[in-house]
């Protein structure tokens, strides 16, 4: 999936060495997702049921529109 590629490129490169310790484990969890469930969260609208997954989501697509 090209489109969620780039996206989390982009957001890699431009938040990742900023994010709390915290968010940069989440952001490894959440690539152990399949590419559909992450593509859906951070591309399709869908919200994660876990709310510390929800914020770093909301964080990825505020990168997408930025």
């Amino acid at each position: 999936m090209l489109e969620l590629d780039v996206l989390l490129e982009a957001f890699l490169e431009q938040h990742y060495s900023e994010m709390p310790p915290r968010m940069q484990r989440q952001f490894i969890q959440l690539l152990e997702f399949p590419d559909p469930i992450i593509h859906a969260w951070c591309v399709g609208g869908e919200k994660p049921d876990d709310e510390e997954f929800a914020e770093l989501v909301a964080s990825i697509r505020a990168t997408s529109v930025a």
